[in-house]
């Protein structure tokens, strides 16, 4: 019997492990090499460019902490993080470039597609070259072939469509009383089009009303039809479309509709020109082009894209200080507990910011850094290094903007200089205001969250409104 050698799960979570550790090492090189990239660039940007970009970004980042040099190395960070960007924008379009010219140069095959059908052929230009000798030559690739179903399809749809447009004026084509819109072409499809009319004394061979159709009198009705023929190179189809006459109207045109008819014979007496021009008045009638307005629409949304890719940086500044405050303010009664409550038990205070330092490691940093917690970070290695604890709080209170962190850190400073038991004392009673501080931030988040949900709160109710108002007015209407 063969024997199956399986992987024990502590081996193969070892390899999975080293796997990860190798991509975050190649990950980190990759991240240090474009640092120093992007660090030689922000060095060789002018001077008078990079000021003026120093200068208006120092307004975002004043309250990013009361500490001026870190708010200097915040700013040079994303000044740094803005240059990766465009470098690495930079680098992708030069590959691709690159990657590009390599295709057409070395590629065996070239690959056309066919004009879909309708869209007619297209000429097809190569450059030959041979023993030192050059030659272009051309070649016409025929448009997409239809199979059988999809020649139903089209003529399908093509003389549904048909059926709308030819009624022109009309409402419909059991009461035609106006002239027919006998067109030679339809709109998205190429074929020429023929009409024959059944009896050409009801509907002359230009779709205007016949003898007969002119001497209908009222309450008279008079049905004909038209046979219609669709061709275009190899394709050809035909349908017969039912016509009822009436009594012409004594309705006079209004002055919008003689200008469309008068564009109508305009544009039918100029195909085998190569441009259409319309005045921009006609009869006191004032007339543009509705396309046109969609140009100024170009520079207006590349103004937009620019703006809003200039207001993105900062706006994500604005969200991470915003994000940092809130935690700094949930995070403060912990850190007041936690010193009040390890000095409390007799230890020390820098073995009381080890031991609070060991337990935001284990429980809180897993699910992600704590800026007042990595501050205190700082504070167990310069007192590690020997310097005296009032001086080192005094320094974590500037690291904040939120004033009860600059509070906390003086009274520990003046605490020192009292003795164990009036810092006990001091801690047990910031402890308090510390919690008061937490209810009263909790209050206000809860205040400010129920606001921001009002306008949602309208827009749902709205859209009720709508659903049950709209079945009543259906109804009512007897639609």
């Amino acid at each position: 019997m063969i024997g199956i050698h399986r992987k024990k799960p502590e081996e193969d979570a070892a390899k999975i492990s080293s796997t990860r550790k190798g991509i975050r090492e190649k990950k980190d090189k990759k991240d240090k090499k474009e640092s120093h990239v992007a660090g030689w660039i922000l060095d060789h940007i002018p001077a008078g460019i990079r000021r003026r970009w120093t200068r208006r970004l120092e307004n975002t980042f004043r309250d990013h902490t009361i500490n001026s040099r870190e708010n200097r190395a915040a700013l040079k960070e994303f000044q740094l993080r803005q240059i990766r960007i465009i470098y690495r924008g930079m680098l992708a379009f030069i590959v691709m470039v690159i990657f590009l010219c390599l295709y057409f140069r070395l590629s065996a095959r070239f690959t056309f597609m066919r004009n879909p059908f309708g869209m007619g052929e297209k000429e097809i230009r190569l450059d030959l070259k041979y023993q030192g000798r050059e030659e272009g030559i051309s070649f016409t690739l025929e448009e997409q072939e239809l199979s059988p179903g999809e020649q139903r399809q089209v003529f399908a749809a093509f003389f549904r469509k048909l059926r709308q447009e030819i009624r022109g004026e009309n409402g419909s084509l059991d009461k035609v009383n106006l002239p027919l819109d006998f067109r030679d072409e339809l709109e998205g499809y190429p074929f020429f089009i023929s009409y024959e009319p059944e009896d050409p004394f009801l509907i002359n061979w230009d779709g205007s009303p016949g003898e007969k159709a002119l001497a209908l009198k009222e309450g008279e009705k008079a049905r004909t039809e038209i046979l219609v023929k669709a061709e275009y190179k190899g394709y050809s189809s035909e349908e017969r479309i039912g016509v009822t006459l009436i009594p012409q109207g004594k309705e006079e045109l209004s002055l919008f509709d003689r200008f469309q008819n008068m564009l109508v014979k305009k544009e039918s007496s100029t195909r085998k020109q190569e441009d259409f021009p319309v005045d921009s008045s006609w009869k006191g009638i004032s007339i543009r082009d509705p396309s046109s307005d969609k140009l100024w629409k170009i520079p207006l949304l590349i103004l937009i894209c620019t703006g809003l890719l200039l207001i993105r940086g900062h706006t994500s500044i604005r969200e991470r200080n915003r994000i940092r405050h809130r935690q700094n303010m949930e995070d403060f009664p912990m850190i007041v507990h936690l010193l009040t409550l390890y000095m409390g038990v007799g230890l020390s205070f820098p073995s009381a910011v080890s031991r609070m330092l060991n337990d935001y490691d284990k429980r809180i940093k897993p699910a992600g850094e704590r800026y007042a917690f990595e501050q205190i970070r700082v504070m167990d290695h310069c007192l590690h290094m020997g310097l005296r604890p009032g001086e080192v709080c005094l320094e974590w209170g500037r690291h904040f903007p939120e004033k009860v962190y600059a509070k906390f850190a003086m009274l520990l400073s003046q605490g020192f200089s009292k003795g164990a038991k009036e810092i006990r004392s001091m801690m047990e009673k910031e402890q308090e205001d510390a919690f008061r501080v937490q209810v009263d931030f909790v209050r206000r988040e809860g205040e400010e969250a129920s606001t921001r949900l009002v306008f949602p709160m309208i827009v749902l109710l709205s859209i009720v409104m709508v659903l049950v108002m709209f079945p009543a007015l259906m109804q009512f209407y007897g639609m």
